[in-house]
C-alpha cells in the first residue's frame, strides 16, 4: 500500500510544478508568463517617466530647438577674385586715327578712359574694361588696328585671400557695433557712455577701412585695366632707309641743330653782349702790348 502511494506522489509532482512554479527547471517554465514579465519590465521606465511628468516627445522638441538656436550661419560661396591687367604697345602710321578708333570700341564695350596722355607722335591711354568683355575687347583692338603690335603683356593677380579677410573683418566689426549699441542703452552714467562711444568710434573706423578695401577689390576685379601705347612709324622708318637717305636726313638734322643753336644764342643775348665787349677789350689790349714791344726793340 505504501508503495502504491509513493508511485502516485511521483506521478503528480510534474503537474504541480508546471502549475504553481513560475520560474522552474528549464523545460517546465511557461513562455507566456515570461514574455508578460518582460513586457512589464520594459513598461516600467515609461511608467516612471509618466509618473515624474517627463515626456520623450518634449525632450526631442527641446533638443531640436537647441540645435536650431546654435546652428552656425552658412558661409558665403567662395568666388575667386582675379585682377587682370594688359599692357600693349602698337606702332601705327596715324596715332590720332588709332586713338579715335579705340574711343569707338570704348563705347561699344561699356569701358571708360582712366588716363590719357599725348606726346609727339605718341598716344598713351589707360582704360577700364568690364572683365566679362575684356577678351572680346582685345580681339577687336588687335583685329581693327592697322599697326604692328610690338609689346603685349598680360598679368593676373589673385586677390581672394585679401578680399575675404577684409569681408570677414567687416562682419565681425558690424557684430561688435551691434553689441556696443546694446550696451549703450544700458549705460548708467556719463563715463560709461563716453567709454562705449569711444569703442564704437574705434570699431567704426576699422569697419569703414575694411569696407573700403572690399569695395576697391570689387572694382579692380569687375573692371580690368588695359594700357595701350600708340607710337608712330617715324623711328622705325629711319632704320629701314638707305645710305643716301640717311645722309640727307643727317644734313637736315644738322641744319635744324644750327637753327636751334642760334635761337638759344638769341635767348641769352645779354650774356652774348658781355662776351663780345669783353673779348674786344682783351684783344685790343694785347695788340697794344705787342706794338709797344716792337717799338722798344
Amino acid at each position: 500500500m505504501k508503495r502504491i502511494l509513493l508511485y502516485l506522489i511521483i506521478l503528480f509532482i510534474p503537474f504541480s510544478c508546471s502549475k504553481n512554479s513560475k520560474y522552474g527547471v528549464v523545460g517546465l517554465v511557461d513562455s507566456d508568463s515570461l514574455s508578460a514579465d518582460f513586457e512589464e519590465i520594459d513598461a516600467e521606465p515609461s511608467a516612471q517617466s509618466a509618473s515624474r511628468g517627463i515626456s520623450t516627445n518634449d525632450d526631442n522638441d527641446s533638443s531640436d530647438q537647441l540645435e536650431s538656436q546654435f546652428t552656425e550661419p552658412k558661409e558665403e560661396p567662395f568666388v575667386r577674385k582675379l585682377e587682370r591687367k594688359i599692357n600693349m604697345t602698337v606702332r601705327v602710321e596715324d596715332v590720332v586715327q588709332e586713338r579715335n578708333k579705340l574711343k569707338r570700341w570704348e563705347k561699344r564695350f561699356d569701358a571708360y578712359t582712366e588716363e590719357e596722355d599725348y606726346y609727339v607722335n605718341c598716344f598713351y591711354l589707360t582704360m577700364r574694361v568690364p572683365s566679362e568683355k575684356l577678351d572680346a575687347f582685345m580681339d577687336s583692338v588687335i583685329a581693327g588696328t592697322t599697326g604692328k603690335i610690338v609689346v603685349k603683356h598680360e598679368s593676373i593677380k589673385d586677390l581672394s585671400s585679401t578680399y575675404y579677410d577684409n569681408l570677414s573683418r567687416k562682419k565681425s566689426m558690424d557684430a561688435a557695433m551691434d553689441r556696443y549699441r546694446e550696451l549703450m542703452k544700458q549705460a548708467k552714467n556719463v563715463s560709461e557712455i563716453l567709454e562705449i562711444q569711444r569703442q564704437i568710434d574705434r570699431i567704426q573706423e576699422q569697419a569703414d577701412l575694411a569696407a573700403s578695401r572690399v569695395k576697391n577689390i570689387d572694382n579692380r576685379v569687375t573692371y580690368s585695366t588695359v594700357s595701350i601705347e600708340f607710337r608712330s612709324y617715324t623711328d622705325a622708318q629711319i632704320e629701314e632707309e638707305g645710305f643716301f637717305s640717311q645722309i640727307w636726313n643727317g644734313l637736315k638734322a644738322g641744319w635744324n641743330g644750327l637753327i636751334s643753336f642760334v635761337i638759344i644764342l638769341v635767348h641769352i643775348w645779354p650774356l652774348d653782349l658781355v662776351l663780345v665787349v669783353g673779348g674786344y677789350f682783351i684783344i685790343k689790349r694785347r695788340m697794344k702790348k705787342k706794338n709797344q714791344e716792337k717799338q722798344s726793340k
